[in-house]
């Protein structure tokens, strides 16, 4: 991050764009793809609007039922299916 001051909310963007975060997929208003870049990211979601999402994101990434091991790969095959 730049020696500019931040808010705590663009930390928290900062910090979950670049330890879990790893692609996304946006769309802009007009429905065209938004290339991923790190840079973009902490912008959309270092504002005090976004602050749901990134809360929603850590929330997944630390529930460790969302992980499997490999020897659970089918397990966790199906349940994507189903979604």
């Amino acid at each position: 991050m730049s020696g500019k001051e931040v808010s705590e909310d663009e930390r928290g963007a900062h910090f979950l764009v670049h330890t879990i975060l790893m692609d996304w997929k946006l769309k802009d208003d007009a429905g065209k793809a938004v290339a991923y870049s790190p840079e973009k990211a902490v912008e959309v979601l270092g504002t005090t609007d976004a602050q749901f999402v990134v809360e929603f994101l850590f929330k997944c990434a630390k529930n460790t039922a969302n992980f499997r091991g490999a020897d659970d790969a089918e397990a966790a095959q199906g349940e994507v299916a189903k979604n």
